[in-house]
């Protein structure tokens, strides 16, 4: 757990949520007197011991919580009871410090008052003078409170070493998955440049596909004028979509696609009898070339998967 919420037994009983790297034991918790406490909380900032900013306090812890959203909630929701039940009200996410008697109202006595401070004659004091003047005066000098805002700063960003390393490791990632995506776009890009690119418009190649399955010579014609070196790689995947379980599958399955069976009967693959030679169209080109590229892809993964077989045949 990284938080806790915590009772201060001060008197004021505040609640609060802290960070675990801020108690003390069980019954012990430092609390440092800045603004932006929340800012510290929420960093889990580790206490400076040594730093007079920070104070030891006899607390209860009531909860501990995996996140700083949970840790508030349930402060909130003890705050919420105590009122509720009219205890003294709490005051969850800030312990305040001891608040000063001494303010200003309407019917103060101006005697009272602080005499205000003298002006100074002369501007063309050095630094050494400025720092003197201060310390009179009772304010901190502005060399420390410098110096305070550094190490505030330091904190904070100790405190977010760790976010770095895991922001560093999803960044890490993130390059890994470019670098894929970039392979593979580069693989996509070189077999489109082996295939011609498809720089044919979707309307042709929609207009090809309509036109089958083929019904009679004038329709086969008019796909053999369509079939160019632009639409001829679209039409390749159209058929190597068709899939099927086999080679011998795959092939029948297309030339349904392709011709009716009244047209088949003028057909044949070589022309003999008078019949239409499909062998020398265009049309059983791209189909042989999706069936090729096919049993290309086919004998690459076997190949490739062939260790594996080998391990399963030595394990029987």
């Amino acid at each position: 757990m990284s938080f806790a919420v915590v009772t201060f037994l001060d008197g004021t009983n505040s609640v609060s949520e802290v960070p675990v790297c801020w108690l003390r034991g069980k019954t012990k918790c430092w609390w440092p007197k800045y603004k932006n406490i929340s800012s510290l909380i929420g960093a889990q900032a580790k206490p400076d011991e040594a730093n007079p900013n920070w104070t030891i306090y006899d607390v209860v812890i009531n909860h501990y919580c995996a996140t700083f959203e949970e840790a508030r909630e349930k402060a909130r929701h003890i705050d919420s009871t105590s009122s509720s039940e009219g205890e003294t009200s709490a005051k969850p996410r800030k312990k305040n410090a001891k608040a000063h008697d001494d303010y200003i109202t309407d019917y103060s006595d101006v005697e009272a008052l602080s005499p205000m401070p003298t002006l100074i004659e002369s501007r063309n004091l050095n630094l050494t003078e400025l720092l003197a003047l201060e310390e009179d005066a009772g304010i901190a000098p502005v060399t420390s409170n410098v110096q305070q805002i550094q190490e505030n700063i330091f904190q904070c960003c100790s405190c977010h070493s760790s976010e770095d390393s895991v922001r560093s490791d999803k960044i890490d990632v993130m390059m890994d998955m470019l670098t894929s995506l970039k392979l593979q776009v580069d693989i996509l890009l070189t077999r489109d440049s082996k295939t011609g690119g498809c720089k044919a418009s979707f309307s042709e190649i929609e207009g090809i596909i309509s036109l089958m399955p083929i019904k009679n010579t004038e329709t086969l014609t008019t796909v053999e004028n369509m079939l160019t070196p632009e639409t001829c790689p679209a039409i390749t995947r159209y058929f190597q979509n068709i899939g099927g379980r086999d080679a011998k599958e795959h092939i029948i399955r297309m030339l349904r696609q392709t011709y009716t069976n009244e047209f088949g009967i003028h057909c044949s693959f070589y022309g003999m009898r008078g019949n239409i030679n499909i062998s020398r169209l265009s049309l059983t080109n791209v189909m042989k070339d999706a069936v090729q590229e096919k049993f290309s892809i086919d004998d690459t993964q076997w190949i490739r998967q062939s260790k594996q077989r080998y391990i399963r045949e030595m394990n029987k």
